[in-house]
């Protein structure tokens, strides 16, 4: 059975008919297909946390599609939900050729779950809610509060700090008011982080023979090779509103994040035009496998070397968004 959650009835329709000329085994999975651009009163993001929050089951595949284009790629709760194995992206303005391919991809669940996405979108959306909860608290406890107010309050305060049962409103009300908001960087200070991390400038971005910057292609095809076994994650300390719209036009979708989120950090691999000591001084961070841009083009890669005591990122404890939204849908 196929579910089509979030679209209108004339998209919907057409892509109905795609599903009924294309021949695919679910291999036991339900499958959804599920519009990004879904969005509520209560959330613009409505089809993204559906899609994050239904991942979490490895027996639903999901497509999300989108008629935004690669620039859904710098949203990270986008990022989160294709970092999940059973997650595939297809653009619907290419819907007719890769439906097919898009859902089976997502059927197999090949890709490796990249947990550094999925944590990175967590943590946005845990500060969101402590903002969206500091702001309500003066509403809430006065006397004469909404009730409907005051009840959805405390569920999102239990849902955020995991609270149990027993814990009473004014507790509630004091961890809130002594929660300070935090940035990326204390969630990942002295991990070990999988995957291959990737610079921007002399590396992703090279200059041509007339000085032009452009994307160096054969390091993003060997790049796309990697991302089969490992999660990609391109990071730089340029800002990120300058270089992403040449990657995007390429259609480089991996995550862009800053570097200075990772000081002190284990990445696995890093790909990086600097020298590893130069890198290692600059940004204080300490991967196993430093490799040059065209060593790793050539595969003329360095062994692994083990960090002495790294920490693994924390397995995202079924991270899921603070709760699994209804979503309009039909099934086939």
């Amino acid at each position: 059975m196929i579910k089509f959650v979030g679209f209108g009835p004339e998209i919907e329709l057409i892509l109905r008919r795609l599903v009924d000329r294309v021949n695919i085994d679910p291999k036991g999975r339900e499958i959804e297909i599920v519009s990004a651009e879904l969005t509520s009163n209560r959330s613009k993001e409505l089809g993204l946390d559906y899609a994050m929050a239904k991942a979490n089951d490895p027996n639903t595949a999901i497509l999300l599609c989108t008629m935004m284009g690669d620039n859904i790629a710098n949203n990270g709760r986008f990022q989160a939900a294709i970092g999940h194995p059973n997650v595939a992206y297809c653009d619907m303005l290419k819907i007719v050729d890769n439906l097919e391919s898009k859902i089976t991809e997502a059927i197999e669940g090949k890709r490796p779950k990249d947990e550094l996405a999925i944590r990175l979108a967590t943590h946005e959306m845990d500060q969101s809610l402590l903002a969206r909860l500091k702001h309500d608290m003066p509403h809430v406890v006065k006397d004469g509060a909404s009730p409907e107010k005051k009840t959805e309050w405390i569920e999102n305060a239990r849902l955020l700090f995991s609270l149990p049962p027993a814990t009473t409103f004014e507790e509630m009300v004091e961890k809130v008011n002594t929660t300070e908001k935090t940035g990326p960087e204390s969630e990942f200070k002295g991990l070990s982080l999988p995957g291959v991390f990737v610079d921007v400038e002399g590396t992703l971005l090279v200059k041509d023979e007339g000085g032009n910057e452009v994307v160096n292609m054969p390091l993003v095809e060997k790049l796309q090779e990697r991302a089969k076994i490992s999660p990609i994650t391109i990071w730089t300390d340029t800002k990120i509103d300058y270089i992403k719209g040449p990657l995007r036009n390429a259609g480089i979708l991996w995550k862009i994040v800053p570097k200075e989120y990772f000081k002190g950090c284990v990445p696995e691999e890093v790909v990086d035009d600097l020298s590893e000591a130069e890198f290692v001084a600059k940004y204080e961070i300490s991967p196993k496998k430093f490799t040059s841009p065209s060593d790793f083009i050539s595969g003329e890669e360095k062994p692994l070397v083990e960090a002495t005591t790294p920490t693994e990122i924390p397995v995202a404890t079924e991270v899921v968004p603070p709760s699994i939204p209804s979503a309009p849908s039909t099934s086939v």
